[in-house]
């Protein structure tokens, strides 16, 4: 068997002939008989009914204490990768071996050893902490340096899917990987940055240094590694966006073989960490369409997540999405009704259905139950419900309490940039309130309550990440509360973060800008005196405006002195070009 299986022949008559004449003898087997076996038959013919029925047999008699004692290191991790590969479910042999793997044989394991049987134990989903912790304390972080990509690679996947999280262990097997990048393959790069990234480690070096070596290789990426690599390196939070922009630039050629798994977690990927890519999205919506029907509840819910996140609007998918997701809601979970429903009033959208058929299914259904995340997203939802379809009733209406409580209970954490914008108003004398909730719930950054005016500093957050220079746009979220608000009755002035950066140099021009800002405001909502105003876009008169501290009043002169230099400077320019001409 081991013979023909080495030299890669395929027989099935042989095969089932051996079979028949062993198991007699599988009394007489010793411990590399069993093992020999198994990976024979695994390697040829693992998945024939006659293999599963002899591989069962065989370890039955294999698991007998008499034998399973003598095995020896590679005795094991052959047999137990043998199962696997044959994925053949026999738990209990799998809890005998780990019984049977005692320390003094995991000191005589290899490295190939290790990884093959901690693979087989993830794949077939057995769980033996004991086991790994043993197989984690026994490999010592000069030994990992001894295995292959491969083996690094399997090690750290196998630990991942079984959720055992050892952190110094994870600590070396980056270390050892760090030094064996130029070996890495497109799966050693994927599963490793799944792996880290599944059980929450954080490993920026490795993944800095996996991401410069992966970039060459993109195109030899399966879809599925390619979702995964996505998946992980934004659970990680990582802010490498020129890596997600080839990932999504790779994804979209080979888009049309994306499964529903991969469409979802690579936009979910590409919404998490807020890239701008619209040609890749549009790909995504023509190509999922027709498989939306195939795709899982969370795929679904994710889906339409991301793309409200980013503020991607295609009304044609959307309403596909809630065609696919209406004939599921038995099977959705309470993160897929909060995720859904928030993603459709995200998107302001205006069809009452989709609602009714979410909501009305959570409010028939006393078993579920919402995290405070959920909760505070199905208060968003509401919102927007009173405000679109004011004559119908909010499903939920009897919960409404404690969907605002749960939505206020997020808090604020005002920025340096709206402390200092605040102390810009308040310097020309704007008087505001500082950090206001309405009664709605909403909090306005800075706020005239009375006359309902806001003013919201956006930082770098509330916008995309855009691979080319330009005004950055904003996102989902950020242009969804605007919305509400506006919808409330109130006027909005957005202070961007990189418009106020460019004046941060001065209190003079911080002053002017926030004029120019108070300025365009329509006139009934304006603080000063209408017959003081100048005309629309027009400099408000100094003499309307408080008395400027001395400081700043030299600062004024200096940056309106500069301002008219150049200004001079432009018309020399421009008289210099006419002589030419």
């Amino acid at each position: 068997a081991w013979a023909f299986a080495t030299a890669n022949i395929k027989n099935d008559i042989l095969f089932q002939a051996i079979a028949q004449a062993a198991l007699p003898k599988l009394q007489a087997f010793i411990p590399q008989d069993f093992a020999t076996m198994s990976w024979a038959f695994a390697v040829i013919c693992g998945q024939k009914k006659y293999t599963h029925q002899f591989l069962k047999t065989l370890a039955q008699e294999a698991s007998q204490p008499n034998k399973i004692n003598k095995f020896k290191a590679q005795d094991f991790a052959n047999i137990t990768w043998a199962f696997a590969t044959a994925n053949i479910q026999l738990p209990q042999f799998f809890h005998t071996v780990a019984k049977a793997l005692s320390p003094k044989i995991l000191k005589t394991y290899k490295p190939q050893d290790y990884a093959n049987t901690a693979w087989a134990f993830a794949t077939m989903n057995i769980q033996s902490p004991e086991l790994f912790q043993a197989i984690a304390k026994e490999i010592k972080p000069k030994k990992l340096h001894e295995f292959s990509s491969q083996h690094l690679t399997n090690m750290a996947w196998a630990f991942a899917t079984l959720n055992i999280k050892v952190p110094h262990f994870f600590e070396a097997i980056a270390d050892a990987a760090l030094i064996k990048l130029s070996n890495f393959q497109s799966q050693n790069f994927s599963n490793t940055a799944w792996a880290f990234a599944s059980i929450d480690i954080k490993h920026p070096s490795l993944f800095n240094a996996m991401a410069i070596s992966a970039l060459p290789q993109l195109n030899n990426f399966k879809c599925q590694e390619l979702a995964n690599t996505a998946w992980a390196y934004a659970t990680i939070d990582s802010q490498d966006y020129d890596f997600f922009f080839a990932i999504a630039d790779i994804a979209q050629i080979k888009i049309q073989n994306f499964c529903p798994q991969e469409f979802s977690n690579t936009v979910w990927a590409m919404a998490v960490i807020g890239i701008d890519v619209p040609s890749f999205f549009n790909a995504v919506a023509i190509q999922a369409q027709s498989k939306l029907n195939e795709f899982a509840p969370r795929e679904l819910a994710n889906t339409a997540w991301a793309y409200a996140n980013l503020g991607y609007v295609d009304h044609s998918f959307f309403q596909a999405i809630a065609t696919a997701s209406i004939a599921k809601l038995s099977t959705f979970t309470p993160q897929d009704f909060a995720n859904m429903a928030w993603a459709f009033a995200c998107v302001d959208w205006k069809e009452l259905n989709i609602f009714h058929a979410l909501l009305n299914t959570i409010a028939a259904n006393n078993n579920i139950i919402f995290d405070p995340r959920n909760l505070s997203q199905l208060y968003q939802v509401f919102l927007h419900f009173q405000l679109e379809f004011p004559h119908a009733t909010f499903p939920l209406v009897h919960n409404q309490q404690k969907l605002f409580a749960a939505f206020q209970a997020q808090g604020v954490r005002p920025s340096k940039t709206q402390r200092s914008v605040a102390a810009a108003l308040n310097r020309i004398g704007w008087n505001h309130s500082f950090e206001y909730i309405t009664p709605e719930g909403l909090s306005i950054d800075i706020a005239q309550p009375a006359e309902k005016i806001a003013v919201e500093v956006d930082g770098p957050f509330h916008f995309l990440k855009s691979r080319t220079e330009g005004t950055p746009i904003e996102n989902g979220p950020t242009k969804f509360k605007s919305r509400l608000l506006q919808r409330l009755g109130w006027t909005v002035i957005h202070i961007p973060h990189f418009e106020w950066d460019r004046v941060n140099t001065s209190s003079a021009k911080q002053d002017q800008y926030l004029r120019k800002k108070l300025c365009d405001l329509p006139l009934h909502n304006q603080q000063l005196p209408q017959d003081a105003l100048p005309p629309h876009n027009q400099q408000i008169p100094q003499e309307i405006l408080p008395p400027l501290p001395l400081q700043e009043k030299v600062e004024e002169i200096s940056y309106t002195l500069h301002h008219n230099l150049d200004l001079m400077g432009e018309m020399q320019d421009m008289h210099d070009t006419y002589d030419d001409l």
